[in-house]
């Protein structure tokens, strides 16, 4: 529930035209719930030696977080916009 809120979240941020840097903000809030919902598989793979695959899966998952509130944040954008007119 709580990675729908960030993503929601951003969304109505855009909606509400608030500046674009709740978009980051959300993109943080998104990436601090993946690995915190994920710590302990991360936490076996660090001691099991693979810190360049978890490397990986976790920049590639805060990435996914930026993409996804961006999208979401921008879309709302896109709607506040349509409404207008």
């Amino acid at each position: 529930m709580l990675p729908f809120l960030a993503i929601f979240g951003a969304g109505l941020c855009g909606y509400a035209l608030v500046p674009a840097y709740s978009w980051l903000a959300a993109a943080f809030g998104l990436a601090s719930v993946s690995w915190a919902r994920h710590y302990v598989l991360i936490r076996r793979g660090v001691d099991a030696g693979l810190d360049d695959p978890l490397r990986e899966a976790l920049l590639r998952s805060s990435f996914n977080a930026f993409i996804a509130t961006g999208a979401c944040y921008w879309v709302g954008v896109a709607v506040r916009s349509a409404s207008v007119w």
